[in-house]
């Protein structure tokens, strides 16, 4: 069985990927530990759960689903957690995740074929998919009243794959929900600042100047100037080889003081907005502190140490030996005490 890594959602897709690949090497060996009799009694318990839970359709089904998904949306996860994220980019890898999911929504092919390679699986380990799920999905008797008019006659079970498809399809409705949801709320504030891009200054219009100074109206308030701003300097980033937001706003790296509304627009949108998986990870550390002293912390040290965890890069380039002499300066030190020879040596008339 594989861990989670630190970054967790980085870590889904492997780690299911992990427990495929053994299937059924785990199986295995939670059936040694279950029929080994000098073996503990709970340890024996444990594993016959997990083998009821894990050696069935369902649960192969879901694990041979979900690691197609999470090496999709690992994408996405990899580009919003980078240090040097831009959100414009960060946003068409989501378009892109969305659309995949939305392909696999309508590739009801490519479903069945999960479903029958799930199956396959299950039946040469020994699971009865069939008896699985009609176990599951049996139609529930009606009264004999109730078959005499058709209008009220239920509807027949559904069929097998139908019924494994709209789950999966279930799975796939909500991502893409979440990420449109998300996709649309950055939209609003993204999309104005998309004619500050390379390829998109030189040719931007009076409307779109003020729709980005209406998105920040208490920085941007003269579009005017902005307008004035990028047609003198716009030509010059096009025909630069900046290819993002970052590069884009080096080319006015000197110039700062002569086209200041220019320079704070290209400051607003590279600060919007910000990665946390930074400060999640930051959180995440402390969980590793399971000594004595996470049961005797105070709120104080735990402030600090996530002061000395968020601010890393600080303290990477600081002087220890500077550091420890400014410490011994402030806390007071025991006085070294003279001998007699000493004392002597010293009050020598």
């Amino acid at each position: 069985m594989k861990n989670l890594s630190k970054t967790r959602w980085i870590g889904r897709a492997e780690s299911i990927r992990a427990v495929w690949i053994s299937y059924e090497i785990v199986i295995d060996t939670l059936d040694d530990i279950n029929n080994f009799e000098g073996g503990d009694r709970d340890a024996r318990r444990t594993s016959v759960n997990l083998l009821d839970r894990i050696k069935s359709f369902e649960f192969y089904l879901s694990l041979l689903f979900m690691k197609n998904i999470m090496y999709k949306t690992k994408i996405v996860v990899l580009e919003v957690q980078e240090i040097d994220q831009d959100i414009l980019a960060s946003l068409d890898v989501m378009r892109h995740t969305r659309d995949a999911m939305l392909r696999i929504r309508e590739d009801n092919v490519g479903l069945d074929g999960i479903i029958s390679a799930a199956a396959d699986k299950c039946k040469s380990v020994g699971i009865d998919v069939d008896y699985e799920f009609l176990k599951k999905h049996l139609r529930r008797k009606l009264p004999i009243r109730f078959h005499e008019n058709t209008e009220n006659a239920s509807a027949p079970a559904p069929l097998f794959n139908q019924h494994y498809r709209q789950e999966m399809v279930k799975v796939v409705d909500r991502l893409v929900s979440d990420m449109e949801e998300v996709n649309e709320y950055l939209t609003n504030i993204v999309l104005p600042v998309t004619i500050l891009l390379p390829n998109n200054i030189a040719k931007c219009t009076m409307q779109q100047v003020e729709k980005l100074c209406a998105t920040f109206p208490d920085d941007l308030n003269n579009p005017d100037a902005l307008l004035a701003e990028i047609e003198m300097m716009g030509n010059d980033i096009e025909k630069s080889d900046a290819k993002n937001l970052r590069e884009a706003a080096k080319c006015l790296l000197g110039y700062k003081r002569f086209y200041p509304t220019l320079a704070k627009a290209y400051q607003l949108a590279l600060t919007i907005p910000v990665s946390v998986a930074s400060n999640e990870r930051s959180f995440s550390t402390l969980r590793l502190v399971k000594n004595y002293l996470r049961s005797t912390m105070k709120e104080n040290r735990l402030d600090d140490l996530m002061i000395i965890s968020s601010a890393k890069d600080i303290l990477d380039n600081l002087d220890l030996d500077n550091l420890a002499g400014s410490w011994f300066i402030c806390k007071t030190r025991k006085i070294k005490i003279l001998n007699k020879d000493s004392f002597l040596e010293l009050n020598k008339p």
